[in-house]
């Protein structure tokens, strides 16, 4: 924080979290929200266009989508976990929204015989499609939420990084969900509880009981307001230009 008062004459942030954050320093932050709501409204295909999705795919019943991240790591320790929760729901489809970075190989090895679509590189499709999602805490949790899709958020981790982010980073929650919302609006499970019963039980609150999966979506519309709606590269914009305008 010391070198960014030293160096950087404005600071725009995506999270309201950050303007309480540098104010603790007497930095001022304006926060012009984020543009994943932009991206999110852009990709909006047609109804037309998802059932020929659904067709190209093979795609037949109801969907639960499943983002098991970007990484190596975390796909090869979440994804297994996952799609063995997943596959208690027989009325429903698998999706997986995998990534081109890693062959179709690496992920068919990993599955082991279950029974899921692959998807490359098409992550907002697949959740557009999903009544509910598993989704491995990072941004996709956000984008999960922000296309109103009820969620579980997912981190199979070691011992010693659940202890570091635990007991001595302190951190409440890790998903950007909870976190902006400062509530536990979506069930996070980490390390021991990230295993298949608990996924299997999340699933099923989600899919079968309405109430639960209403307040979900309420709290997704608050998180809505919370990250500033749409429009946030003009408001970025037009910060910028008042600024130049005013130096000049």
């Amino acid at each position: 924080v010391k070198t960014i008062r030293k160096l950087i004459d404005k600071m725009l942030v995506i999270f309201p979290f950050e303007v309480e954050f540098y104010d603790k320093y007497n930095y001022k932050a304006d926060f012009v929200g984020h543009p994943l709501v932009d991206a999110i409204l852009k990709d909006k295909p047609a109804e037309a266009k998802l059932s020929d999705f659904r067709k190209e795919n093979g795609i037949e019943k109801p969907v639960i989508a499943i983002l098991p991240g970007s990484r190596e790591q975390e796909i090869r320790k979440g994804l297994d976990i996952m799609l063995r929760a997943a596959s208690k729901f027989t009325d429903y489809e698998l999706v997986i929204a995998a990534v081109s970075v890693f062959p179709e190989s690496f992920y068919t090895n990993i599955m082991n015989g279950r029974e899921a679509k692959l998807v490359f590189d098409k992550p907002y499709t697949v959740l557009r499609l999903a009544e509910a999602a598993l989704v491995t805490s990072g941004t996709a949790t956000l984008e999960t939420a922000l296309l109103k899709i009820p969620q579980v958020v997912c981190y199979a981790t070691g011992a010693v990084v659940f202890f570091v982010a635990k007991y001595l980073i302190k951190l409440k929650y890790i998903s950007l969900v909870n976190i902006l919302l400062k509530r536990e609006a979506v069930q996070e499970k980490v390390y021991k509880q990230m295993n298949p019963e608990q996924l299997e039980n999340e699933l099923d609150k989600i899919l079968n009981k309405s109430d639960y999966r209403q307040k979900m979506l309420a709290d997704y519309h608050e998180l809505e307001q919370l990250v500033g709606g749409a429009g946030a590269s003009e408001r970025a914009a037009d910060l910028i230009i008042k600024d130049i305008i005013t130096e000049s």
